[in-house]
Formats: C-alpha cells, sequence, structure tokens
C-alpha cells in the first residue's frame, strides 16, 4: 500500500522584502488524493510563489505564482502521483510573472492561460505567446511577446488587432501557410516564419515543428499544431484538429494542450487520446466560446482521463 506524506513547511524567515517565507492555515486531502494547500497571511495583490522540494536538486522550487486575494488554496494534482511532498511558500517580486512553474535544464517555464486558446508562456525572460485573441487588456501585464505561435487564421486563434498590441519590431511569429496567406496578416509577414507539417525551425534557442492537425472543419493546411521544446521540455499544443495519426504518434511529451468542443473533439475523444499519447501534464482548453462562458465538462475530461496512468490532468481557469 502507498503511504502517502504531506507536509508544509512552517518556517517564518524573513529573506528579503519580497522573500518573505509564509505559513499557511494546511493541507486538506481530497477523495482523489489531490491536496488541497491553503496560504491565508499574504497581503491581498501581493505575488506568492508556492514552491516544492525537489530531490533531484536538493533544492525548493516554484510550483505555481499567483496574485494573493487573501485566503488563497491551490489543488496540487500531482500529489495522488507521489508518496510524499514537501512545500513552502514566500512572497514573491511585485513584477513577478504568474501562472503554474515547470522546471526546465535552463531556468523556470512559466505558463498562465488567458482565455479560450490563447494563453502565455515565460522563459529565461523571453515571452512566448500562443493565440492570442480577445481584448488587449488581457495582455496589459505582460511585456511584449518575442515569439507567437499561431496555430491557424480563424478567428479565435487570430485577430491583426490583438497581434498588433502584443507584438514588435523585433517580435517573431510562425504560422502556416493559410494564415501567412491572409489580407489581414499582411502586416506581419515581414517578421513571420511559415512552417509546413513535419517542418521545423529554432528561434530564440526554442524549438518549434509543425506537426500535421486537421478534422472535418479544419481541412488539409489550414491548422499547425507545435510541438515547442523550451529548456529540455516537450510542450504540445493541438490548435483544432481530431486525433490524427500524427498527433498520437508523438511520444514523450511534458505537457499538453488539447482542444474540445464541437468545432474539434468531443470530450470522451479527447480523453481517450490523451490515455493513448500519455503526456506527463495535459491541460484541457478551448472548451467554450471564444472570449465568453465554458460548455464542455472538463470535471468529465478528468475522470476519463482517470489517474491510473500517471497523467496529471490541470483544469485552469480560462473562461
Amino acid at each position: 500500500m502507498r503511504r502517502y506524506v504531506w507536509v508544509l513547511l512552517l518556517v517564518g524567515t524573513v529573506l528579503s522584502a519580497h522573500g518573505q517565507i509564509l505559513p499557511s492555515t494546511g493541507i486538506r486531502m481530497l477523495t482523489n488524493k489531490e491536496a488541497v494547500l491553503t496560504i491565508t497571511n499574504a497581503p491581498t495583490t501581493s505575488n506568492v510563489t508556492l514552491r516544492i522540494y525537489h530531490p533531484a536538486l536538493d533544492q525548493f522550487v516554484p510550483l505555481v505564482t499567483f496574485r494573493s486575494t487573501g485566503v488563497n488554496n491551490h489543488i496540487d494534482t500531482a500529489a495522488p502521483y507521489l508518496t510524499s511532498r514537501f512545500y513552502n511558500a514566500r512572497i514573491a517580486a511585485p513584477n513577478a510573472i504568474t501562472g503554474d512553474h515547470i522546471t526546465t535544464t535552463n531556468g523556470d517555464l512559466i505558463i498562465q492561460p488567458i482565455n479560450h486558446a490563447s494563453f502565455v508562456m515565460s522563459w529565461n525572460g523571453k515571452m512566448i505567446y500562443n493565440d492570442p485573441v480577445c481584448a488587449a487588456s488581457l495582455y496589459a501585464t505582460f511585456p511584449k511577446a518575442d515569439l507567437v505561435l499561431l496555430s491557424h487564421h480563424h478567428g479565435d486563434h487570430f485577430s491583426a488587432t490583438t497581434l498588433s498590441s502584443v507584438t514588435n519590431a523585433t517580435t517573431r511569429i510562425i504560422a502556416p501557410q493559410a494564415t501567412y496567406n491572409q489580407a489581414s496578416f499582411a502586416p506581419f509577414r515581414g517578421i513571420t516564419t511559415v512552417l509546413a507539417y513535419g517542418a521545423s525551425a529554432t528561434v530564440l534557442g526554442i524549438s518549434v515543428q509543425a506537426v500535421r492537425a486537421t478534422n472535418g472543419n479544419h481541412m488539409e493546411g489550414i491548422n499547425n499544431a507545435y510541438v515547442t521544446t523550451i529548456g529540455g521540455k516537450r510542450i504540445l499544443t493541438t490548435g483544432d484538429c481530431g486525433p490524427t495519426a500524427e498527433l498520437r504518434a508523438l511520444q514523450d511529451l511534458d505537457v499538453m494542450f488539447v482542444c474540445m468542443n464541437s468545432f474539434t473533439m468531443e470530450v470522451p475523444v479527447a480523453a481517450s487520446l490523451i490515455r493513448e499519447m500519455r503526456p506527463k501534464v495535459v491541460y484541457p482548453y478551448h472548451y467554450g466560446s471564444q472570449c465568453a462562458s465554458p460548455s464542455y465538462d472538463v470535471q468529465l475530461f478528468k475522470r476519463l482521463v482517470a489517474n491510473d496512468l500517471g497523467i496529471e490532468v490541470r483544469l485552469r481557469k480560462w473562461y
């Protein structure tokens, strides 16, 4: 029988103005063995980083950075697959990028969902934007994009207005040919690299490979999935597609973003694909309407993926 041990370190040493280690009210275990951590004494609107002990590195590393609301709950969805976990929390810098942290071979990758299929990643001072759409105000707290990944030109994935607001002359964009050919994309062609299925490019030390990803609503040549390798971590974004053979052939994925709705994959199809591909971490996204409300049951998706294969399902706020 597996014996679970979770410990929250209650250390009160002040390291610096934005390094204060915070105690917490403790840990509550859910019936599925996930751990709910509650941090109560972080000042409202301050940034807090929850950290976990990394045995291989013999040090604490960030798990998530968030903006405090006074009473803060975080569910550690990796807990069911571990025999022990040590945590602490500390005040982060006021300008810290918030989001989930992924430890790479060269610094942390931070992932922050924005809306629908849009999210931002930060790594070593570089900002990577995925399919930025909706109001420019959603991106106002982030630096301009160094790299933009565009899956395709449909309106819930590409907006010339939004793209203009998050890019500058030094930004690099990767897109399919069909997106590049759109009249509204003309202002961005000079900073864009087109990738066909199977092609790859390295931009700013980040490797990006385009993968064939189609279905009845997204025909050949429309949509690119991307495998992006950042600090040794392989991240797959599907864009809009079904469970193509090219996707199913991918292996050794650290993080996967999988689409779900009536234009892409129904929940059981998406869950079956995840169980077949077995990424270490999966984020369901694109399960509602652009800039609107969710319409698909992510809890059902999580139950269908189940926990027997060790796949961590992260449900985040996309809508």
